[in-house]
């Protein structure tokens, strides 16, 4: 619901009834990837859409999809999506 706050993937293995390990084993044997990652991917997902959709400032799209520090997710973005959050939104920026 809120890529701003951080997941607790203990409470959620503890409320689905797992262990920690046991839960994240089934998660990616069901989702393909461990929760971590697929938080991970909504987030950059998110973050893509604000790029393009809103002249959010990149501080303001890091911290509204889940990242503290704007230079790590401009790190994990470049990784991610193989651009630098600037020049996705300048090649992707839907025009006005």
């Amino acid at each position: 619901e809120n890529l701003s706050t951080k997941w607790d993937f203990a409470k959620l293995a503890a409320e689905s009834g797992f262990s920690t390990t046991t839960f994240r084993r089934r998660w990616a044997e069901a989702i393909g990837v461990p929760p971590a990652k697929y938080l991970q991917q909504l987030r950059i997902a998110e973050a893509c859409r604000l790029l393009v959709e809103t002249p959010m400032q990149i501080k303001a799209v890091a911290l509204a999809t889940g990242f503290e520090d704007e230079f790590y997710f401009s790190r994990r973005f470049r990784i991610e999506v193989g651009k630098a959050p600037r020049e996705y939104r300048k090649t992707y920026m839907l025009r006005r």
